[in-house]
């Protein structure tokens, strides 16, 4: 039998968000920083 698995949440910091589109993590995607800590 299968065992399920649930997401896990990661709250990026601003930093690690910017780091990740410098690096082309959101390329061709929509996203938004909606809570910049």
């Amino acid at each position: 039998m299968a065992s399920i698995t649930h997401p896990q949440v990661h709250v990026w910091t601003r930093h690690e968000y910017y780091r990740m589109a410098e690096l082309g993590f959101f390329e061709g995607r929509r996203v938004e920083l909606i809570e910049a800590r």
